[in-house]
């Protein structure tokens, strides 16, 4: 406990922090600047509200809620996950070109096989949805962005632990970095539509491919320049 407050002191006295881009900000989860935004009673988490426009990702069956831990929210991988439904308008669909920041620890086991979903918002396709996902390559987590039915994995970083996510989508293009490593763009036609936005699985009906994870913060915003994005990644990479 010490640790966190000494943490959340030195970041909020630091000189920049997410909240200063101001209308370019579309929506951000932060566990350690807004731990009051969540809503938990024995550690289990009901409700998960944003910075902007109070959007509430929520679960409402017991055994389905993620656990808070500290400045971090974990999902068990069986069925918990936090469900915002519909997207507000204020987060890009279709071509709309953004980013979302993700600082995560993934914690699924490199021998294990198939996907799990971190999270991601759009229709319960992948044709129309943004998704982040941890897969196994050769025996080796690998993240991996979906956007509209585009697969993008990012093959130089081992994708275990706590790592800070880059997506970006250009509307014609996205790419995913991994503590500042890219994987180097590829061609995506976002198509994404607003039916939901989910932590620890997709976006699907009925959700599946659950993560063994923890989120300790999301943002969602308007394309960053250089500059931007590496003040961004130095602040989420000191809270790792």
């Amino acid at each position: 406990m010490f640790e966190q407050l000494a943490m959340k002191a030195a970041l909020l006295s630091s000189a920049f922090r997410p909240t200063q881009w101001g209308a370019d900000l579309f929506a951000g989860w932060d566990a350690l600047l807004r731990p009051d935004l969540i809503a938990a009673s024995g550690g289990a988490v009901s409700s998960w509200k944003d910075m902007v426009g109070a959007y509430d990702a929520v679960q409402a069956i017991g055994s389905a809620k993620p656990t808070l831990n500290g400045a971090w929210v974990y999902g068990d991988g069986v069925d918990d996950e936090l469900t915002l439904e519909p997207v507000p308008a204020g987060i890009p669909t279709g071509a709309s070109a953004c980013e979302a920041w993700w600082l995560v620890d993934q914690m699924i086991p490199a021998a294990t096989a198939g996907t799990q979903v971190l999270g991601g918002w759009g229709g319960t396709t992948g044709s129309v949805s943004r998704r982040l996902i941890r897969v196994n390559v050769s025996g080796v987590n690998r993240g991996r962005l979906t956007d509209s039915g585009a697969n993008l994995t990012n093959g130089s970083v081992d994708f275990t632990g706590r790592k800070v996510v880059r997506l970006t989508a250009t509307g014609t293009q996205v790419d995913i970095e991994i503590d500042g490593v890219p994987a180097g763009v590829t061609a995506a036609v976002s198509a994404v539509t607003n039916p939901r936005l989910r932590f620890f699985t997709n976006t699907g009906s009925p959700a599946s491919s659950f993560a063994i994870a923890g989120i300790s913060a999301v943002y969602i915003c308007a394309p960053r320049s250089a500059a931007q994005a590496a003040q961004m990644l130095a602040y989420l990479t000191a809270r790792k």
